[in-house]
């Protein structure tokens, strides 16, 4: 489905994190920053979620798909170095995850 809101391409080559992207509206993020053009790094607590988002997603070498839990440091530095490392740069972080 083309996007509603942005022209075809307009994100080509670059590259997003969507937080929390394995259900509800980091899912819906991930979905239209691929319809953009964008290669999609998305993390999540639960590893279910983010097998199930990738496959909506469509997988592939433009996709990744991290466990990681933003209130831990740790895990928020090796998020970022797999990004780094899968696509040489970021532009976009969509930092959805919510935390009380």
């Amino acid at each position: 489905m083309p996007s509603e809101l942005f022209r075809e391409g307009l994100l080509e080559g670059r590259v997003a994190i969507v937080t929390g992207g394995g259900s509800g509206l980091g899912r819906a993020a991930a979905l239209e920053l691929a319809r953009l053009g964008c290669k999609v790094a998305i993390c999540g607590r639960k590893r279910e979620g983010l097998d199930a988002a990738a496959a909506q997603l469509g997988g592939g070498d433009d996709l990744l798909a991290v466990t990681a839990h933003v209130a831990e440091e740790e895990q928020v530095e090796a998020l970022f170095q797999a990004v780094i490392g899968r696509f040489g740069r970021l532009d976009v972080l969509v930092n959805n995850v919510g935390m009380n």
